[in-house]
C-alpha cells in the first residue's frame, strides 16, 4: 500500500493534478465569493443603468417632440402677417401650418393686451381676453417660450399649451403666438406606453407640479393624479436626475428620472425593485450551485485539467481579441467548470453587455438622424428661401426653394461669395447691410437678387448674425420671400398713372378732385397738370390748401361758389356753378364747374369731377342777349302780338307787334313761314289743349305759355283767346293776343333770387340778427339769433320779442318794455348800442350780450328796427380769467421776493447750524461712553439736523436747492410730528394715533422734513376746521396693496404695495367747489392774512414728487378725510442707510477758509481731531498769499463760497494757477449759480454743502486726498 502511495505522488500526473484540484477548489471559493458580491452589485447597478438610459432615451425623444413643436411656432412667428398683427393673412397662414402639424389642436394669436386676435378653428373667441393666462404672462413680460401645466378638458384629454412671444420688425414684443396639442393624441403617450422594462415596470410623464400627463393606466392621467410626494418626481421637479429607490403604494420601487427639456416635465421609469434585483438573486443561486458542483466534479476534471488547461485558455484568448477588434457577433464558447469556465462566461457577458449598448448607440444614431430628416424637410418644404453663410459671406448652406427661385442646380451656390448674385448697385448696398450684421444687428429690407438665367429677383430678406458661444460674429442667417410680382405689379400701377397723366393732358378742361375736412377746410388732393393753364398754380401748391385758387376766383363770384359747394354738400346732389378766373397777368375768362360729391367714412366730402373753359360760350350767350334787346325795341310800339286763325291753326292774319314777336320782319312774312300755329309753340301739343278747352268751355280762354320764335328762340307769352262765330254759332275763327312775359317773369324770378340770397347772407353771419316791426313783433330771425335763444322760426316770427328773451335784468330783475332801448328805437327812431345786456334762453338759463338797434326808415317814417346782437360770454370768461392771472403773477413776484430773502436767511442760519453742529460732535467724541451728557449731546444734533431740514425747505421754497430722496423709516417722523402736534395745537383738538406696521415695514424713498411738513400741514389745516367747536385728529400709518383690478390706475398709482397715511377730522367738511380746487396754487378758503393758499400746494407738489398719490374725502358737514400714499421700499433697501460708517482720519495738512471766524475754528477742531494738521483763515486774500509763499505746505484746502474781498471760486482759480494739482474742496450754504458739475470744470474736487457733519467732512477730505 505504501508502494502505490509513494508511485501515485510521485506520478507528474497527480503532482499536477493535486495542485491543480486544490487550487481549483480554493480559486471556485474565492471566486464564488466575490462573483455573488460583484455580481449582485453589477447587475444592479446594470438595471439601474439600463433605466437611467431609458430614462434619458424617453426624454430625449420627447424633447426632440417638443422641439418640433418649438420649431413650428418660430417659424409662424416670423411670419410677417403675425409680426404686423395682420389678422386677415395670419389666419390664411396660420391655417396653411395648422394642417402641417396634425398635433397641434388649436393655435391662438394674441395682442400685447392679451386679447385674442386669431383663433382659426374657434373664432367666435376672437376678441376675449386671456391677459391673466400664465404661458401669457411669461411669454409677454419675460419674452421667452413656456410650456403650460396639463390641462383636463371637458372631453376628457390631456391638453397643453405652448406660448412664444411675437417680435416686430422693431424687436418690440407686440404679442404671445399660443398653440395646444393633445398628449394623449400625440405620439407622447405611444413612447410613455412603449417603454417595458422587466414584466412590472413601466415609466409616466408628469408636468411641472407633479400632476401625471401620461401614463400606462390611462385613468390615473385622465385624474390628473398628483405624483409629487414621491422621490422621484420631486427630484425631476426640481430639474435633476438619477435613480432612487422608494415606496410606491406599499411596493418598493426602483426609479431612474430626468427631466424633459425644454417644457420642465420629467419623466420617470420604474420597476418593483425585487424584479429589479431578480437577475441578482438568480445569478447568485447559480454561482453557489456552480460551486457545489465544482468542488464535486474538482478532483475528476483535475486529471484533465493538465492536458486541457491550455487549449480552453488558447481560445478564450482568441474570443477575445476578436472582441477587442470589433467583433461582438462570435459568442464566446461554453467551457465549464473552474476559473477558465468563469472567465468564460463572464466574458460572454460582457460580449453581451457591449452589444447591447452598440445596440443602443445605433439606435440613439438613428433617433438623430430621423430628427435631422424632420428638421431638414421643414428646411426644403418651406416656401421662404434659406441662405446660410461663414464669416467671409461665403455660402454654406441653401434650401432647395432658393436654388429654384435663383435657377440654381442643387449645390452649385454652395462656396460662392453672396455678391456674385447680384448686380453692381445690390453689391455697394450689400456691403452696408452686411457691416450691420457683423455689428450683431438683425435686419429686413427690399433686396434685388440676379438669377441665373440674368433675370431679376425681388425679394424681402430677413437677416439675423449667427454668433459662437462666445459671442464672435461666425456667419449670417436669411429668410428670402419672392416678391417679384409684387414689384412688377407696382410698375403696372405706376405706368397706369402715367397713362392716366397722358390720357388727361389731353382733354380739355382740369380733372380734379375737390375736398372737405371734417373741420370745415378744403384742399385738391388730385388734379391734372391743367390746373397751371387754368388757376395759374401747381398741383402740388393745393395738395393741401385751395387757397391759391380761392384767390384766383373773382371775388364778385367767390360768394355763389362758396354758397353752391355748401348746397350740394347739404343735398350730396351734383355741384354746378360757373364764375369767372382771372390769374395775374391773363385776361378774364369764364369757367363752368361740374362735380359729384362723394361722403368718406371720416366725415369728409370729396367732389370728383371737372373745371371747363366756357368763356367763349358765356360771350355767345351775351351776343344772344343784346339780340333779344334790339328785337326788345321793335317791340315799343306794339306791346301786344294780335293774330286770327282757323280752328285747324292756319294763321289768316297779324299785326307787326305779333310778327315781331316771333322774329318775322313782317305779318305777310310771318304767314309765308309759319304753316300751323302749333309749330310756334315750345310743345305743340299744348295749342291743342288750348283751343280744346276753348271750344268746350265756349269761354275765352287766358293761359301762359312758351313760344318758339323764328330763329328757335323761345319766350314766355301770355295768350288770351277767343272764337268768333257765325250766325249759326259756327266757328268762323279764333282771334286772340299774345303779350311777351318774359322779362317780367325774369325779373320776378331774380327778385326772388335776390330775397333767399340776401336771407343766405343773413342766416350766415355769426351775430344774431333780429327784424321788428314798429309793434315789435319779428319779420325775420337769422340762425346765429335761433342758435343762441334756442327758439324755432315759427316760435319767433310775428311776436313780441321783450317778454320772450330781454325782459329781465342781470341782477333779476325785470323792467318794462318801455324803458328797453330796442323799444325806443323802433318805436321812436333811435339807434342804441349796449355794451353790456342780459338776453334770456328758452329753456330759462341767461347769457351776457353786446347789441345793437338800428331803426328803419323810409320817406321819414319809422317802419321797425334791426338788432343785432353778438353773445360775450367767452369775452366775459377771457376778462376774469386775466385778472385772476394777473393777481397771481402780483402773488408770485411777492412770494418770490420772500424767496430771496429766506434763501439770504437761510445760508446765515446754515453758518450757524455748522458752529453748533461741529461743536456739538467734537464734545460728543471726546465724552466717555457712558457719559450721562451724550443723550443731551444726541438731543442737540438731533435738533440740528431738523435744523438743517429746516433749511432745505426754506432754500427749496426759494428755489436755490433740491431736496434728495433717500430711503427712510416713516414711523419715527410720525410719531415725532405727533409729539409736536400735542404741544401746538389747542386741547379742544384731541389726537388719536394708530400706527399699524410691521417692525421694519416702514420704509419709502423721500425726505424726512417733507414727510414731517406733509403731516404738520394737513393736521393745522384739520385744526382749522375744527377750531370753533373742536373735534377730534385721527393720523393713521398703515399698509396696503393695489393691482390692475383695483383703484390703483385711477389715482395714477403703478400696481404694488404702498404706506397710506390717513389724517381725519371731524370739522365742517368742504363742498364740491372747493374740492375741485384744493390743490391749486393760492387757493384758500381761510380769511385774509390767514394762509397764503400754497399749504396744500406743497403738499401734493412732495407726493407727486415721491411717486405716490394724495385723495381728499369731504362733505359739509362730515368732515375731511386725507389719504396719502407713498410707495414701499423693501425690507433690504434700509440696509445702506443704518449700516455703521467708519470715520476715516488722515495726517496731511488742510487749509481752511471762511468769513465765519467760529465755523472756522470749528471745522479746524474736527478736522485736528480727526488727524489732520490744520491751517485756519478767516480772509481769502490772506490765504492766497500765504499760498503763494508756501505752495507745497499744504495737501488740501477747504473754503468757502462766499466771501468778502475774494469768492471761494476767484481764489481757487488762483491757487490751482499756482499749483494745478492741489485738491479744493468748495463749502456753500447754497448757490444758484454754482453746481457740482460747475466746480468740476473750474478743477475744484468736491462740493460740500453746509452745514458740515463730521462723518461727511471726514469722508470728502479722505476722498479728495486719495484721488489726487
Amino acid at each position: 500500500m505504501g508502494r502505490h502511495e509513494g508511485s501515485c505522488l510521485g506520478s507528474l500526473r497527480f503532482k499536477i493534478a493535486f495542485p491543480f484540484t486544490a487550487l481549483v477548489v480554493i480559486a471556485l471559493l474565492l471566486l464564488g465569493i466575490v462573483a455573488v458580491e460583484r455580481g449582485m452589485k453589477t447587475l444592479t447597478e446594470r438595471a439601474k443603468e439600463s433605466q437611467s438610459i431609458l430614462a434619458h432615451a424617453l426624454a430625449d425623444t420627447l424633447g426632440n417632440l417638443l422641439k418640433d413643436k418649438l420649431s413650428l411656432l418660430e417659424g409662424i412667428v416670423q411670419l410677417r402677417s403675425v409680426k404686423q398683427m395682420d389678422p386677415a393673412w395670419m389666419d390664411q397662414e396660420i391655417g396653411t401650418a395648422r394642417t402641417m402639424e396634425r398635433g397641434v389642436t388649436s393655435f391662438i394669436v394674441l395682442d400685447h393686451n392679451g386679447t385674442v386676435v386669431s383663433f382659426v378653428d374657434h373664432p367666435e373667441h376672437v376678441g376675449k381676453s386671456l391677459a391673466m393666462r400664465e404661458y401669457f404672462q411669461v411669454a409677454r413680460n419675460e419674452g421667452r417660450r413656456f410650456f403650460s401645466d396639463s390641462i383636463l378638458t371637458l372631453d376628457k384629454t390631456i391638453t397643453v399649451a405652448v406660448s412664444m412671444p411675437i417680435v416686430d420688425q422693431l424687436g418690440e414684443r407686440v404679442g404671445v403666438l399660443v398653440a395646444t396639442f393633445d398628449v394623449h393624441h400625440e405620439n407622447f403617450n405611444q413612447v410613455i406606453h412603449d417603454a417595458e422594462i422587466g414584466s412590472r415596470g413601466h415609466a409616466f410623464l408628469v408636468d411641472r407640479q407633479g400632476i401625471v400627463i401620461s401614463h400606462p393606466e390611462t385613468r390615473r392621467s385622465l385624474e390628473q393624479q398628483n405624483f409629487s410626494q414621491y422621490a422621484p418626481v420631486r427630484e425631476t421637479m426640481s430639474l435633476k436626475s438619477g435613480v432612487v429607490t422608494y415606496d410606491f403604494e406599499g411596493i418598493a420601487m426602483l426609479a431612474a428620472f430626468t427631466p424633459v427639456t425644454p417644457s420642465g416635465w420629467g419623466v420617470v421609469v420604474q420597476q418593483p425593485l425585487a424584479d429589479a434585483n431578480a437577475p441578482a438573486m438568480h445569478l447568485r443561486n447559480i454561482i453557489m450551485a456552480v460551486m457545489l458542483f465544482s468542488a464535486i466534479a474538482a478532483a475528476l476534471m483535475g486529471l484533465l485539467v493538465s492536458t486541457r488547461i491550455t487549449a480552453p485558455l488558447s481560445r478564450l484568448e482568441a474570443v477575445a481579441r476578436t472582441i477587442g477588434a470589433g467583433n461582438l457577433e462570435e459568442p464566446v464558447p461554453g467551457i465549464r467548470g473552474g476559473e477558465i469556465g468563469t472567465l468564460a462566461r463572464t466574458l460572454e457577458a460582457m460580449r453581451l453587455s457591449l452589444k447591447d449598448s452598440a445596440v443602443q448607440r445605433t439606435q440613439a444614431y438613428e433617433a438623430l438622424q430621423a430628427s435631422e430628416e424632420r428638421y431638414r424637410r421643414i428646411i426644403e418644404t418651406t416656401e421662404e428661401g434659406i441662405w446660410l453663410t461663414d464669416r467671409q459671406w461665403k455660402t454654406s448652406y441653401v434650401n432647395s426653394r432658393l436654388e429654384r427661385m435663383l435657377g440654381y442646380e442643387p449645390g452649385e451656390m454652395l462656396g460662392r461669395h453672396i455678391e456674385e448674385f447680384m448686380d453692381d448697385e445690390g453689391r455697394l448696398l450689400a456691403r452696408e447691410k452686411m457691416a450691420g450684421r457683423e455689428s450683431g444687428m438683425p435686419g429686413t429690407y427690399e433686396f434685388k437678387l440676379v438669377r441665373r438665367d440674368g433675370s431679376e429677383l425681388w425679394a424681402m430678406v430677413s437677416t439675423s448674425p449667427v454668433v459662437s458661444a462666445s459671442g464672435q460674429f461666425e456667419g449670417a442667417l436669411a429668410m428670402l420671400t419672392d416678391i417679384t410680382q409684387h414689384k412688377q405689379a407696382e410698375e403696372e400701377l405706376k405706368e397706369r398713372d402715367d397713362r392716366f397723366k397722358k390720357l388727361s393732358s389731353h382733354v380739355p378742361g382740369m380733372i380734379y378732385q375737390f375736398k372737405r375736412r371734417p373741420d370745415g377746410t378744403y384742399c385738391v388732393p388730385f388734379t391734372t397738370d391743367a390746373v397751371r393753364e387754368i388757376f395759374g398754380c401747381t398741383p402740388e401748391a393745393v395738395r393741401e390748401d385751395y387757397s391759391p385758387i380761392a384767390g384766383v376766383i373773382s371775388a364778385e363770384d367767390w360768394g355763389g361758389v362758396i354758397r353752391s359747394i355748401g348746397e350740394s354738400a347739404a343735398s350730396m346732389t351734383i355741384w354746378q356753378c360757373t364764375f369767372r378766373v382771372q390769374v395775374p397777368g391773363r385776361p378774364v375768362r369764364w369757367m363752368l364747374g361740374n362735380s359729384t360729391p362723394e361722403r368718406l367714412d371720416d366725415g369728409s366730402i370729396v367732389w370728383h369731377g371737372f373745371i371747363t373753359d366756357v368763356t367763349e360760350r358765356k360771350q355767345a350767350g351775351e351776343a344772344l342777349i343784346r339780340s333779344e334787346e334790339r328785337y326788345g325795341r321793335l317791340f315799343e310800339d306794339a306791346v301786344l302780338g294780335i293774330f286770327r286763325s282757323t280752328p285747324t291753326g292756319s294763321l289768316v292774319d297779324a299785326n307787326p307787334a305779333l310778327a315781331v314777336m316771333f322774329g318775322f320782319e313782317s305779318p305777310a312774312q310771318m304767314k309765308d313761314s309759319v304753316g300751323n300755329l302749333a309749330g310756334v309753340y315750345d310743345d305743340p301739343a299744348r295749342r291743342k289743349e288750348i283751343v280744346q278747352r276753348l271750344l268746350e268751355t265756349r269761354k275765352p280762354v287766358r293761359t301762359e305759355g312758351r313760344f318758339l320764335r323764328r330763329d328757335g328762340t323761345s319766350f314766355i307769352g301770355n295768350i288770351h283767346l277767343w272764337t268768333v262765330r257765325d250766325e249759326h254759332d259756327n266757328i268762323l275763327h279764333i282771334e286772340g293776343f299774345v303779350e311777351d312775359i318774359t322779362e317780367r317773369k325774369l325779373a320776378e324770378e331774380a327778385i326772388e333770387q335776390l330775397r333767399r340770397q340776401n336771407e343766405l347772407i343773413l342766416n350766415s353771419v355769426g351775430e344774431g340778427i333780429l327784424g321788428l316791426d314798429v309793434e315789435g313783433r319779428h319779420t325775420f330771425v337769422n340762425s346765429a339769433a335761433m342758435g343762441m335763444l334756442g327758439f324755432e322760426p315759427a316760435e319767433l316770427i310775428g311776436r313780441r320779442g321783450h317778454d320772450m328773451y330781454h325782459h329781465t335784468r342781470e341782477s333779476g330783475d325785470r323792467f318794462p318794455e318801455e324803458e328797453c332801448p330796442i323799444y325806443q328805437s323802433y318805436r321812436s327812431g333811435r339807434a342804441c348800442s349796449l355794451t353790456q345786456a342780459t338776453f334770456w334762453r328758452k329753456d330759462g338759463s341767461s347769457f351776457p350780450v353786446r347789441y345793437s338797434c338800428a331803426p328803419l326808415i323810409e320817406g321819414g317814417k319809422v317802419l321797425g328796427a334791426v338788432v343785432a346782437f353778438r353773445d360775450i360770454t367767452r369775452q366775459r370768461q377771457i376778462e376774469e380769467e386775466k385778472d385772476r392771472l394777473t393777481a397771481q403773477l402780483a402773488q408770485a413776484q411777492k412770494m418770490e421776493a420772500i424767496g430771496t430773502l429766506a434763501g439770504g436767511i437761510a445760508h446765515d442760519f446754515n453758518n450757524i447750524l455748522g458752529i453748533i453742529m461741529g461743536y456739538a460732535e467734537i464734545a460728543n467724541l471726546d465724552l466717555p461712553f457712558d457719559s450721562s451728557a451724550k443723550e443731551s449731546i444726541a438731543e442737540v444734533l438731533k435738533a440740528t439736523r431738523r435744523a438743517r431740514g429746516l433749511t432745505a425747505q426754506i432754500l427749496t421754497f426759494s428755489r436755490k436747492h433740491v431736496q434728495e430722496k433717500r430711503p427712510l423709516r416713516t414711523v419715527p417722523v410720525v410719531k415725532e410730528a405727533l409729539k409736536l402736534l400735542r404741544a401746538t395745537l389747542p386741547t379742544t383738538v384731541e389726537i388719536r394715533g394708530e400706527i399699524d406696521l410691521p417692525e421694519g415695514e416702514d420704509l419709502t424713498l423721500g425726505d424726512p422734513t417733507q414727510i414731517h411738513q406733509i403731516l404738520m400741514n394737513l393736521s393745522t389745516n384739520a385744526a382749522h376746521a375744527m377750531r370753533e367747536h373742536g373735534g377730534i385728529l385721527s393720523v393713521f400709518l398703515t399698509q396696503v396693496a393695489f393691482d390692475p383690478a383695483n383703484d390703483a390706475g385711477v389715482m395714477g398709482l403703478s400696481p404694488g404695495r404702498y404706506l397710506r397715511l390717513t389724517v381725519q377730522d371731524t370739522g365742517h367738511g368742504m363742498d364740491r367747489t372747493v374740492l375741485d380746487r384744493i390743490f391749486d396754487p393760492y387757493f384758500t378758503t381761510k380769511g385774509s392774512g390767514e394762509g397764503t393758499g400754497l399749504g396744500l400746494a406743497v403738499v401734493h407738489g412732495i407726493v407727486k414728487n415721491c411717486n405716490g398719490a394724495i385723495t381728499v374725502h369731504s362733505k359739509p358737514g362730515a368732515g375731511t378725510v386725507f389719504h396719502v400714499h407713498l410707495p414701499k421700499l423693501e425690507r433690504e433697501a434700509s440696509s445702506i442707510e443704518v449700516a455703521p460708517v467708519s470715520i476715516a482720519t488722515g495726517s496731511e495738512s488742510v487749509i481752511v477758509v471762511d468769513d465765519e471766524e467760529k465755523l472756522v475754528i470749528a471745522i479746524k477742531r474736527m478736522l485736528e481731531y480727526l488727524g489732520y494738521k490744520v491751517t485756519a483763515m478767516t480772509s481769502s486774500v490772506a490765504t492766497l498769499s500765504l499760498f503763494r509763499q508756501q505752495p507745497e505746505g499744504f495737501d488740501v484746502m477747504i473754503t468757502d463760497y462766499t466771501m468778502p474781498g475774494m469768492t471761494g471760486i476767484d481764489l481757487a482759480r488762483e491757487i490751482i494757477g499756482i499749483r494745478p494739482d492741489f485738491p479744493i474742496i468748495l463749502c456753500t450754504g447754497f448757490s444758484e449759480e454754482i453746481s457740482e458739475d460747475a466746480v468740476n470744470s473750474i478743477g475744484i474736487r468736491a462740493l460740500l454743502m453746509k452745514p458740515v457733519t463730521l462723518q461727511r467732512l471726514a469722508g470728502t477730505v479722505r476722498r479728495v486726498l486719495e484721488i489726487a
